[in-house]
């Protein structure tokens, strides 16, 4: 089976020294992706980056995100990486999981991941990042150690890394709460991401929202300034972008994915 998308597990990261779990969990200290894969990218991992100190630039899903101090950038699996940077004196942490291992979560720590996919970016007070910080070497330890339970370990100590995220990241039940419409074009964004391949008529994502075309149409526009048939056809391009570059899919083979008639 060709690679697609990329598989941070099985491929390493970028030829940096890391701790893993099989093809569960990857942690990696103070990352670097001056070298690395070509972009953009779409991985099949949820990718947590935890900043120290420094700076970071990353553009995903077609949107530019900066962040600077003390804070948290998340990449779901399936969302499209363009490019990401670092400065010199970043020093963090990248902690990796396989869509296999967030399987084996329950219900509750799903839901608890579910509520930051559509966000990317987070600044974190100093105790919450040393929390996350206690995560990392917590799990380091784990995967560094002869347990013979350590996957079973591993799961507990996730969802309560999982637990622990949701209320760093949204510390009262109206943080960050977002108006019906900031809602439905949300929803939006992340089916065209999804499902772009095979649908591009405005209609079907409409009847995914329960709603009408006219009035999805209408909503997007006016919370994004661009019309959902323009976002349907640049994330289109961006995955044609992303399997180019990062798969050995042939140009016959990318136009079957996307659904062209031809090449």
């Amino acid at each position: 089976m060709k690679n697609e998308p990329i598989d941070f597990m099985r491929d390493g990261v970028g030829g940096m020294q890391t701790d893993r779990l099989g093809r569960d969990i990857v942690l990696i200290e103070n990352p670097s992706y001056r070298e690395g894969y070509d972009f953009p990218f779409s991985s099949n991992t949820l990718i947590s980056i935890v900043m120290r100190t420094g700076a970071m630039k990353c553009r995903m899903d077609m949107i530019d995100h900066e962040m600077s101090g003390k804070g948290l950038l998340l990449i779901n699996p399936g969302q499209i990486v363009e490019r990401i940077s670092f400065s010199d004196d970043f020093k963090g942490y990248f902690i990796l999981f396989s869509e296999r291992f967030l399987e084996r979560l329950d219900i509750t720590s799903m839901a608890q991941l579910k509520a930051v996919r559509d966000e990317a970016v987070f600044t974190l007070e100093d105790e919450s990042v040393e929390a996350l910080s206690l995560f990392f070497r917590m799990m380091q330890s784990l995967i560094r150690s002869d347990n013979q339970y350590k996957t079973e370990a591993a799961v507990h100590l996730t969802l309560a890394y999982f637990y622990g995220l949701e209320a760093y990241l949204h510390p009262s039940p109206s943080a960050g709460a977002k108006s019906r419409y900031e809602e439905i074009s949300s929803e939006f964004l992340s089916l065209v991401r999804d499902d772009c391949r095979e649908h591009r008529g405005l209609d079907f994502y409409a009847d995914k929202l329960s709603i009408s075309g006219k009035h999805l149409s209408r909503v997007v526009s006016v919370t994004t300034g661009t019309s959902p048939s323009k976002w349907i056809e640049r994330f289109t391009i961006l995955h044609a972008r992303s399997l180019l570059s990062t798969s050995s899919y042939s140009i016959g083979e990318i136009a079957d994915i996307l659904s062209f008639g031809s090449q």
